[in-house]
C-alpha cells in the first residue's frame, strides 16, 4: 500500500513500460532464421537494425516536445499500438523492403516515442535521484531483453518466426496500453518531491533552457558527441552478436544465452552506473562507461578466438556493463545541464546521436563483415570511437547561465 501512494509507484509502472523497449533488442535472434526462409543477406538484415535505431530517434525527437504539451498517458497508448501492429505486420513480410517498413520504421518510431514518454515522465518525480530512477527505467530494457533471450529463443524450435512476432506484437500492446494509463506527471507542488532529499547543486539546472537556446551550447554538443561514440559498440554488439557467435562455432542456442547474460548485465549496469553518477558525479560515470565498451569491444574481437564461448561471456558481459552504464547518463545530464521543464524536446534532440550510431555500429559492422567476411575490424574501430567517447566526457562541462 506505501508503494501504490508513494512516486516509486511510477518506477515500477515505467519499468514494466520499459520492458517493452528490449524488444526491439530481439534482433538478432531473428536475423538467421530470416536469411535462411528468404535469403537476404548479412548486409541486408543488418541494415533492418540499423533503420529501427534511426526511427527510435526520430520517434524520442517527436515524441518529446508531445509529451511537454499533452501528457503521457496518450503518448505510450498511441506507441502501443504502433509497436503491436509494426510486430504483427513484421510477421507477414515476404520482401526485405517490406520489413524495413513494418519493423525498421514502425516498431522504430513506437520504442522511440514510449521510451522518450516513459523517461520524461518519471524523471520528473525524482529530481534528487534522477541517475538512479533513470538507471531502474533503463534496466527494465535490458530485463526485456534477458526475458527474451530465456523464454523467447527456445520458440524457434518449434514455432516459426512469424508466429514469434505476433506473439510479441499482441503482448507488447496489450502491457505498454494499460500501463500508460497508470502514469502522469507530478504536479506542480506535488508534496513527495517538496520531501524528498536535498538536491545536489551539481545536478541542477543554472535554468531552464529551451531546446533552440540548448543548441547553441557546447554542451549540447559535447553530450551528443559523446552518447553517439560509446553506444555505436554497443549496438553492434546487440545486432551482430548471435551471428558472430555462430562465426565462431558456436551453436545458435548457445550463442542466445551469451546476448542474454549480457542483457543481464546491460540491466544491472544501467542501475549500477546510474548510481555511481548520483555519488561519485556525471562526468566520472561517462568516463567509466566509456572506457568500459571500448576495452569491451576489443575483448569481442579476440577472446572468442582463443576461448570460444568463454571468451564470448566475458565479452557480453563486459559490454552489458559499458553500453548499460552510458544510457542512463543521458537523462541525468539533460536534467542537470539544462533543466526539466523542456527535458521531453532537448532529450530528444540529445537522442538523435542514436539514429547516427546505428549506422556506425550495427550497419557499418553488417557492411564491412558482407565485404571482407570477417567482423573483427569493425569491433577494433567502434572500440576506439568508445575511447575518443571518453575523453569527449572529460571536456564537456555544465553551462552556466548569464547573469543579467
Amino acid at each position: 500500500m506505501v508503494l501504490l501512494n508513494s512516486r516509486w509507484r511510477f518506477v515500477v509502472i515505467g519499468f514494466v513500460m520499459m520492458l517493452m523497449v528490449g524488444f526491439l533488442d530481439a534482433w538478432s535472434m531473428f536475423v538467421l532464421p530470416m536469411e535462411q526462409e528468404l535469403g537476404w543477406t548479412r548486409d541486408q538484415t543488418a541494415l533492418v537494425y540499423s533503420l529501427a535505431m534511426i526511427f527510435l530517434a526520430l520517434g524520442i525527437l517527436v515524441g518529446g516536445p508531445f509529451v511537454d504539451r499533452r501528457g503521457p498517458r496518450l503518448a505510450s497508448m498511441a506507441a502501443g499500438g504502433l509497436l503491436g501492429l509494426g510486430l504483427i505486420g513484421s510477421s507477414m513480410v515476404r520482401h526485405i523492403v517490406q520489413l524495413y517498413l513494418a519493423y525498421s520504421v514502425v516498431c522504430g518510431l513506437a520504442i522511440g516515442i514510449l521510451y522518450n514518454c516513459t523517461i520524461a515522465t518519471v524523471v520528473r518525480w525524482f529530481p534528487e535521484k534522477r541517475g538512479l530512477v533513470t538507471g531502474l527505467l533503463m534496466g527494465g530494457t535490458g530485463a526485456g531483453s534477458l526475458v527474451l533471450g530465456i523464454w523467447v529463443a527456445p520458440l524457434f524450435s518449434f514455432m516459426s518466426w512469424r508466429s514469434v512476432f505476433q506473439i510479441l506484437g499482441l503482448i507488447s500492446m496489450g502491457v505498454i496500453v494499460l500501463t500508460g494509463l497508470l502514469l502522469k506527471n507530478p504536479p506542480a507542488d506535488s508534496q513527495e518531491q517538496k520531501k524528498s532529499a536535498p538536491v545536489k547543486a551539481e545536478t541542477v539546472a543554472d535554468k531552464d533552457y529551451t531546446w533552440k537556446e540548448a543548441l547553441l551550447l557546447p554542451a549540447f554538443w559535447g553530450l551528443w558527441f559523446w552518447h553517439l561514440f560509446v553506444i555505436s559498440g554497443g549496438q553492434a554488439s546487440l545486432a551482430h552478436i548471435v551471428p558472430y557467435g555462430v562465426e565462431r562455432g558456436i551453436s545458435a542456442n548457445v550463442s542466445a544465452v551469451a546476448m542474454g547474460v549480457l542483457a543481464v548485465f546491460n540491466a544491472l549496469g544501467r542501475v549500477l552506473f546510474g548510481y555511481l553518477a548520483d555519488q561519485m558525479g556525471r562526468k566520472f560515470a561517462m568516463t567509466l562507461a566509456s572506457l568500459t565498451t571500448a576495452v569491451a569491444m576489443v575483448c569481442l574481437a579476440t577472446l572468442p578466438h582463443f576461448w570460444g564461448y568463454y571468451g564470448l561471456l566475458i565479452a557480453s558481459i563486459l559490454i552489458g556493463f559499458g553500453y548499460g552504464g552510458a544510457i542512463p547518463q543521458v537523462s541525468a545530464v539533460v536534467g542537470a545541464f539544462f533543466g526539466t521543464k523542456h527535458f521531453g524536446a532537448i532529450f530528444g534532440l540529445v537522442s538523435t546521436g542514436i539514429g547516427v550510431a546505428s549506422i556506425i555500429g550495427p550497419y557499418f559492422t553488417g557492411y564491412i563483415k558482407a565485404l571482407t567476411g570477417l567482423y573483427e575490424s569493425s569491433f577494433y574501430f567502434l572500440a576506439g570511437l568508445a575511447f575518443l567517447s571518453s575523453i569527449t566526457a572529460f571536456f564537456t562541462q555544465k553551462p552556466k547561465a548569464k547573469q543579467g
